[in-house]
């Protein structure tokens, strides 16, 4: 991610101009291609009638809650997924580039995944039965991602291989963060579901 916007495969003497536009494109990338994933989702969702999806949403959840208990106790998952980093591929466009990563970030399922809770994103979207609320799950999942090089770039004007090495040596720290948000986010969707039966 920092690498997308200190470092574009570009020529040399181009490196170092207006970094923080392809930052703001990365940013902006990874916050669309998110809200609108989970709009879509969302969209989706309302399709279904009120019952199958709380009966799906409560037995996914708890499948979710074991999953980050898991996680939290460091038995990770052999998560599906593309397994690949974003594209270093030269092109002609650096701003374009950003965006590029930026939306394949976003949306998550085209990169690789370091923590089980990103299957909790889309299934919360989809929960939710509305595509607004959808927007706003997937998007912050998008926010947090687009964001993120800007947390990196903070922390000491790090290069982006010490952002890797920064990361590396977090990464205990980093998913037990997400274990917890994990538990957190699907005993929320499991509360908000069994509160809208009682009521």
């Amino acid at each position: 991610m920092v690498y997308v916007i200190t470092y574009p495969a570009v020529k040399p003497g181009q490196r170092n101009s207006k970094w923080w536009f392809r930052g703001a494109a990365f940013t902006v990338g990874a916050v669309l291609a998110g809200a609108t994933l989970g709009s879509g989702l969302g969209a989706v969702g309302s399709l279904f009638g009120d019952g199958p999806r709380a009966i799906a949403t409560l037995v996914l959840g708890s499948i979710g809650i074991f999953a980050g208990a898991r996680e939290l106790a460091g038995r990770t998952f052999g998560l599906k997924q593309f397994n690949r980093e974003t594209s270093r591929r030269r092109r002609p466009q650096p701003l374009l580039w950003a965006l590029y990563n930026g939306v394949a970030l976003g949306a998550g399922f085209r990169t690789r995944l370091g923590f089980v809770i990103w299957y909790a994103v889309p299934g919360a979207s989809i929960a939710s039965g509305s595509w607004l609320a959808g927007a706003i799950v997937y998007g912050s999942y998008g926010a947090a991602r687009g964001l993120a090089p800007w947390l990196l770039l903070a922390h000491g004007h790090l290069s982006g291989f010490a952002a890797r090495d920064l990361l590396l040596r977090q990464r205990g720290l980093a998913s037990s963060v997400s274990a917890l948000a994990l538990i957190t986010l699907c005993a929320t969707v499991i509360g908000r579901t069994a509160s809208s039966f009682v009521s």
